[in-house]
């Protein structure tokens, strides 16, 4: 619990997935949308339609303090997925996912890419959060403010990630077919969405030593990142020197309608990027 300080605001009121490990990370494992029967009544949840299986409801957690925290810890739940949106505006996005999976891919060229990212988003007007996966890859969280819909974050995410794919042809690609993309990062748009979910800030991953998929500020995202730096064991000590890099992610109030005609505008004029 030494860092639910910094965790929980990352979870509070946001629709929450347990990935399961009841036999530990070497043994089987699965992801739990509804609550489990048996569930203490003081657990809050929330009750969401999934756009994958056809708009069937699922009830999941709230996890809104450290007692539910523990509770769900005590599951066997290791890396804890959330959704993007609050539990009072299910149907508005509050942040865009960008993913880069390195696959065979050095961690070099996620960065390379990542700093493109940022550089174009600061022509938008926005801003990204970046984050290690705690396994292999790279992650940047855009936040969207109040009152955006996850039809528009989808087309603006979308659009992004192709503008990215276009800078950096030989090394990036937004091709979802494994065998198709050669030794390209995978530059995954697809974790935004009604019921798409994206591992949460300082939440701990199934990989050997504990490490945790950490937010890191822009200067260390650089050659010498490696994503599996941080774990358990480091990362409270990090905390506790620097702070959390992702504290104002939520605070943001960017004017996405403003980047939207900014992008629309970029990509009428075929603009050179990078």
């Amino acid at each position: 619990m030494t860092i639910a300080h910094v965790l929980l605001p990352h979870l509070r009121d946001r629709p929450v997935v347990l990935v399961r490990y009841p036999d530990g990370i070497a043994g089987k494992n699965f992801y739990q949308w509804n609550v489990p029967q048996g569930t203490p009544t003081w657990v809050k949840t929330i009750t969401i339609a999934r756009d994958e299986d056809g708009g069937s409801r699922v009830t999941c957690f709230l996890v809104n303090d450290a007692d539910t925290l523990l509770y769900i810890a005590n599951l066997g739940c290791i890396p804890i997925h959330v959704l993007a949106a609050r539990s009072a505006t299910v149907e508005m996005c509050d942040f865009i996912t960008f993913d880069f999976d390195i696959g065979s891919s050095p961690i070099s060229h996620a960065v390379e890419m990542a700093l493109s990212l940022r550089r174009l988003l600061g022509e938008l007007g926005l801003v990204g959060y970046p984050k290690t996966s705690g396994q292999s890859g790279l992650h940047v969280l855009v936040p969207m403010g109040p009152g955006v819909s996850f039809a528009t974050a989808k087309a603006l995410v979308e659009l992004i990630g192709r503008l990215v794919e276009r800078m950096h042809p030989k090394i990036g690609t937004m091709e979802r077919r494994i065998k198709e993309r050669g030794q390209r990062v995978y530059i995954d748009t697809g974790q935004t969405g009604r019921s798409r979910t994206i591992v949460a800030p300082y939440s701990v991953r199934a990989h050997e030593g504990a490490t945790v998929s950490t937010p890191l500020d822009w200067d260390e995202v650089n050659a010498n990142l490696t994503p599996t730096r941080w774990s358990m064991l480091s990362v409270p000590a990090r905390i506790e020197e620097s702070g959390d890099p992702m504290q104002n992610l939520l605070a943001e109030k960017p004017d996405v309608a403003r980047a939207v005609a900014r992008l629309e505008a970029m990509v009428k004029a075929d603009k050179p990027l990078g």
